[in-house]
């Protein structure tokens, strides 16, 4: 009668057969299984036992292989001569080109015995009565783990040939002139440095209280839409409405506090109506939800990517995101994982992007931030792939300081230059934009040209 409990003795013995035939067979399986895969205790000791005999570059035949075990004590609990002997019978006519198929096998078997195992921890927790959120933290990141640990054996490596084949449509995309690898930023110096947003990419925002970067997020989202691209912001600070209200203001140029505090002119409303409509139709997701866990973050990304094309993903801020660890470093490096991780989904998922915005450390207020001066720097600046920090620029032309005038620094890319330039931060309108740009334009929506300069003081 076939056992409910999942698993394959046959192929568990098979994938050890083939071991033991082929030596060179182990490395192909164990980039695939873990010991623990194994449903059968005597499977699980040969494996760990052939793993470190061949690290240490002793041949594994059933001679030496059972020595081993008989030298360690473990012979019984691998079931004796006689069953080792009878391993390579599992394997089909004494070839072991069936390797990859048996570790499949393995650990689907594994995968579903993981996945029962959940469902038990699930309940008992239930039955404890523990709290809701703390029941859906502990499922979704043993869930992360199991799918992790299935990913990882379906990947890798590669032949370059292989890969080779998925550089060709990159290759035909940049063979026009001009024409980038990633999504555009919708800034021309910032793509002159990144090529756009890159897939896979990891970008860290970090900035100084009220310096812009929730605006900048706002803008680089809002830029993506409106180029086509769809795109998500999880906003573990304000809420959805207050977001909205910002693009609007943004889109119809109507200064966002006289809009709070209701001294808006017909004018002024009207043009605020119909950038309500016109970003109404704008493929934007927003996600307001507070406290947030990485695990969360990860998975509704996912999910927006296979329903909507997700391409870039933004994220304020990340010092609010929350995990399950023992202290705020490991919690930090979670954090970052897991979003890393996001970013490799998103990137195989649709080619997208994820931004995270992030704080600085406390930083005198006439100092330049600098890589270093990133809160809990160490993990973030290591998996981050890009990291843009945003500060006062020094100085305008007439060697006076320039609060609306930002210079964004990249400080870090893997894939590219550093560099910094300019952006005009429009306050009124929590945007920016490109400072050639705005200088070139003569008059706003509904004023003189002779008003202009008033609209930014």
């Amino acid at each position: 009668m076939k056992s409910d409990f999942p698993q394959n003795l046959e192929a568990e013995r098979a994938v050890l057969g083939s071991i033991l035939l082929d030596n060179t067979c182990f490395y192909q399986a164990r980039e695939r299984v873990s010991p623990s895969d194994f449903s059968s205790q005597a499977h699980r000791v040969c494996f760990e036992t052939i793993a470190n005999m061949l690290a240490r570059n002793i041949p594994a035949d059933f001679v030496s292989l059972t020595h081993e075990l008989e030298r360690h004590g473990l012979l019984e609990k691998a079931r004796g001569h006689a069953y080792i002997s009878s391993l390579t019978d599992s394997v089909p006519i004494g070839t072991t080109s069936g390797i990859l198929e048996y570790c499949r096998i393995v650990k689907e078997q594994a995968i579903l015995r993981s996945l029962l195992i959940l469902s038990s921890k699930v309940q008992a927790e239930v039955g404890d009565r523990r709290d809701t959120d703390e029941i859906l933290e502990s499922a979704e990141s043993y869930l992360s783990e199991i799918r992790g640990s299935r990913e990882k054996a379906l990947k890798g490596p590669f032949r370059i040939s292989e890969v080779a084949s998925e550089c060709i449509p990159i290759l035909e995309k940049t063979s026009g002139r001009g024409v980038m690898i990633g999504i555009p930023t919708g800034f021309a110096a910032l793509d002159g440095l990144t090529a756009g947003w890159a897939p896979s990419d990891f970008v860290i925002i970090a900035a100084r209280p009220s310096v812009g970067k929730t605006a900048l997020g706002l803008e680089f989202v809002l830029r993506a839409a409106k180029a086509g691209n769809s795109a998500a912001i999880f906003s573990l600070e304000m809420s959805r409405a207050s977001l909205v209200l910002r693009i609007v203001c943004r889109e119809a140029r109507v200064d966002h506090h006289k809009m709070r505090t209701g001294f808006l002119s017909t004018e002024e409303q009207n043009r605020l109506v119909e950038a309500l409509a016109r970003i109404s139709k704008l493929p934007i997701w927003i996600d307001d939800r507070p406290g947030l866990s990485a695990s969360d973050i990860r998975w509704r990304i996912r999910s927006l990517a296979k329903r909507d094309q997700l391409k870039l993903a933004v994220v304020d801020y990340l010092q609010l995101i929350t995990a399950k660890a023992e202290n705020r470093t490991q919690e930090v490096t979670k954090i970052s994982m897991e979003l890393k991780s996001a970013a490799r989904d998103l990137g195989e998922l649709t080619g997208g992007t994820l931004i995270a915005i992030s704080q600085l450390n406390r930083i005198a207020a006439n100092e330049r931030p600098r890589l270093h001066h990133l809160r809990e720097s160490g993990q973030l600046e290591q998996d981050a792939d890009t990291v843009i920090l945003i500060s006062d620029a020094e100085e305008s032309e007439n060697g006076q300081e320039d609060p609306s005038s930002k210079l964004i620094d990249v400080a870090k890319q893997r894939n590219g230059p550093c560099g910094s330039f300019k952006l005009l931060f429009l306050p009124k309108w929590v945007g920016f934009e490109s400072e050639s740009v705005e200088k070139s334009q003569s008059h706003e929506p509904g004023k003189k040209p002779a008003e202009r300069s008033k609209l930014n003081s």
